[in-house]
């Protein structure tokens, strides 16, 4: 099972094997940020919230897959950038957890991960 909990403008995402995904979720001026879990990889359209999730959730059965971690942008544009996590369990379609920023090249967020050995932290 994977849990999402929402606390103090920060995303964390914990599976059964301690699996971690962290995401700093609040916005700054020129910037909108958020995170999804979707049945495929989606990288466009973000700016405008349609995806959005607000609210702490559990996946049933799910836990993250540790050797899937993509890196992209939003709409072709470098300075909007997001992450993708893939969670998986037997005999259910994959999801993936999308966390993105999109903004003017000056404001970012951070995000780590950390699946036992295998660590990606960074900013979009």
């Amino acid at each position: 099972m994977i849990k999402i909990f929402l606390t103090n403008g920060k995303m964390n995402a914990v599976d059964l094997n301690n699996n971690l995904v962290g995401f700093d979720t609040t916005d700054d001026c020129c910037a909108h940020g958020g995170w999804f879990v979707s049945l495929e990889k989606i990288s466009k359209d973000l700016g405008g919230g349609a995806y959005d999730q607000t609210e702490a959730i559990e996946y049933q059965d799910y836990s993250f897959d540790p050797s899937f971690f993509e890196d992209d942008v939003v709409d072709n544009d470098s300075d909007n950038r997001l992450v993708r996590f893939r969670m998986v369990a037997e005999g259910k379609p994959d999801l993936f957890l999308h966390l993105y920023n999109c903004h003017n090249g000056y404001y970012s967020k951070g995000f780590e991960s950390s699946f036992g050995e295998i660590k990606h932290e960074g900013y979009l």
